[in-house]
């Protein structure tokens, strides 16, 4: 790594990291803001407000970074290009080509950074928030539909009352709390020819690992007080009641973990997991495959974001201020992001391939920069 590069990627980063996080403090200022009407509500208190607000910090940042990229790259470049710096570097050969390398290598420290954000501290503090118990009425998950979560747990073999096999259960809860107790619990059995056999009902339970002999861990559903509604091979109906039934089960406690956590917050190891679950159910993983992919590229977006303002190095002060150019790169920034969020809604309303949704966005951004680049080159001074 000669001079020039070591001096540009060392102001383009400062400039970055200096935007990055004078965003991260704004916007959490905001999230503070927003949350101290709820002091007073339950056991909210000031110390656990801080405490939320602390926590979605790492969210914050990752959502944020790329507009920051893209302003603290323009305040650097339009800064390089009215002191003159850039254009002797030019005159002392730093071809176009060059700079292009110069940006990857400006890219990666900021890629290493979202990669940790998005696999390790996102995930991290969404897993402490849900178990903090002072906030648990706070995180409390219920589904975006009126009939609540659906889970398929297949090919779980269990003798029950009724001397039958379960060979599929169908599972509706309408709420899943952080601690994974569970309210308004359905658990709806067939055999192995996908015949109803059975229904158990509970107003409470959990999910909870059980250890048995050889330190064998078992996975189970807790009902409390449950009633099951046994039907036989000849359609008779007899109805039972329980203190307390517990129902093995081979789903995970990452998967009933990830019922609680929107898509954008999981890492992408935990979606490609859960999708595998769903696919395994033949359940739609629309909306997990495209925050999975969009995952994927995001860390390229950094680059494209820094491309994008690289022009901004090759027109002299006397084309634009530095102001103008940065209000430029936050309306570019801000529609880029409002748009990218249109476009997902509108690849899982129509059913589009999830990797078409999360491509496409960065694509156009990538030829917008590319082509904003090679016409400075031609109209330069």
């Amino acid at each position: 790594m000669n001079l020039t590069t070591k001096y540009l990627a060392k102001v383009v980063l400062e400039r970055i990291i200096l935007t990055l996080v004078g965003f991260t403090l704004l916007f959490t200022f905001f999230n503070l803001i927003a949350e101290l009407d709820q002091i007073g509500k339950g056991t909210f208190l000031i110390s656990t407000i801080l405490a939320v607000v602390l926590l979605k910090i790492p969210n914050v940042t990752y959502e944020i970074i790329p507009i920051a990229t893209l302003i603290g790259s323009l305040w650097a470049f339009s800064e390089l290009a009215s002191t003159s710096e850039f254009t002797a570097f030019r005159v002392g050969g730093l071809s176009p080509k060059k700079a292009m390398n110069i940006v990857l290598i400006i890219g990666l420290p900021l890629t290493f950074i979202t990669v940790i954000l998005s696999e390790f501290l996102i995930p991290i503090s969404e897993q402490f928030s849900r178990n903090w118990g002072e906030i648990k009425f706070k995180t409390q998950s219920t589904s975006n539909f009126k009939s609540g979560f659906w889970l398929r747990d297949r090919f779980l073999l269990f003798e029950n009352t009724a001397n039958t096999k379960v060979k599929e259960r169908i599972l509706n809860i309408k709420k899943i709390n952080p601690d994974k107790s569970l309210n308004y619990i359905k658990i709806y059995d067939f055999d192995q020819n996908s015949k109803l056999i059975s229904i158990t009902s509970s107003v409470n339970g959990n999910y909870q690992s059980l250890e048995i002999k050889n330190t064998k861990i078992l996975n189970a559903w807790n009902l409390v007080e449950p009633t099951t509604l046994i039907i036989d091979e000849k359609g008779l109906v007899k109805l039972e009641k329980y203190s307390n039934l517990i129902i093995p089960t081979k789903l995970s406690s990452k998967t009933i973990e990830a019922l609680t956590v929107k898509p954008e917050k999981m890492s992408a190891i935990e979606l490609s997991s859960f999708i595998d679950y769903l696919n395994s159910g033949k359940q739609k993983t629309n909306r997990y495959e495209i925050a999975y992919w969009k995952k994927v590229f995001y860390p390229f977006l950094l680059w494209i974001m820094i491309i994008i303002a690289l022009p901004a190095a090759y027109l002299h002060s006397r084309k634009g201020s530095i102001g103008f150019k940065i209000f430029l790169g936050m309306i570019v920034g801000i529609t880029f992001h409002l748009g990218n969020s249109l476009f997902s809604h509108l690849g899982l309303l129509n059913t589009w391939p999830p990797i078409t949704v999360a491509f496409i966005p960065s694509f156009l951004a990538l030829i917008f920069g590319v082509f904003i680049f090679s016409w400075v080159q031609k109209n330069s001074i």
